[in-house]
């Protein structure tokens, strides 16, 4: 059985655009001369998420647009031109599908490695009206489902990177601050650098008691 994409439609110009924003404001913050600690707690993660949205908006490059379920695997064909064909034995697949936000449903197709999967590519719902119908074919032949990943760095891996990166940077910063003589930095530092995501998360939830 053979799946077309409907539509050609995709989100690299997205991608690109959040790149320039994010180089942008990260070149801003050094022109007007920002306190060095913010500086140095915010560069790190500005440029780890512009990685992300590069590497997302490579990806578009190369997005399936053509997917054929046949008695021994699948056949992915590529925007390249390129065939992706993965046996079953080595597929997995995982969606996004949730009762309120159909809109939202996609199907990420991956190839099982020895260490980790590789991305083939995925299917939205807005390129693909038969999305259902794939999801149906793909547990028919018994493809193994994973937990779906959503896209880009920080969605996948959640706040936790980011508690990591600036909690280390903050710590670094409050020793540099400390041997300088600036007292009040570190002890800043020190004290709200510390998982601050994660401080944040716990004061936003709603108090049960």
């Amino acid at each position: 059985m053979t799946f077309k994409r409907d539509n050609h439609k995709n989100k690299k110009l997205y991608y690109q655009l959040f790149v320039l924003i994010e180089l942008t404001l990260l070149i801003s913050l050094y022109y007007f001369g920002v306190h060095w600690a913010i500086l140095i707690l915010a560069t790190p993660i500005f440029l780890i998420d512009t990685w992300s949205n590069i590497r997302c908006a490579n990806r578009q490059k190369k997005y399936i647009k053509e997917i054929e379920i046949t008695p021994k695997g699948i056949n992915c064909l590529l925007a390249t031109d390129k065939i992706d064909s993965i046996p079953y034995n080595k597929c997995l697949f995982s969606i996004r599908e949730k009762k309120f936000e159909k809109d939202k449903t996609e199907i990420e197709i991956r190839q099982k490695r020895i260490l980790k999967s590789r991305l083939i590519g995925r299917l939205h719902i807005s390129n693909w009206n038969q999305i259902f119908e794939i999801k149906n074919e793909l547990i028919k032949n018994n493809i193994t489902q994973i937990k779906y990943r959503p896209e880009g760095y920080w969605s996948k891996y959640g706040t936790l990177t980011a508690d990591v990166v600036i909690t280390g940077t903050a710590l670094a910063v409050g020793e540099i601050a400390e041997i300088t003589g600036d007292f009040q930095t570190a002890s800043d530092l020190r004290t709200y650098g510390v998982m601050p995501i994660h401080e944040i998360n716990n004061d936003l939830k709603p108090n049960d008691e």
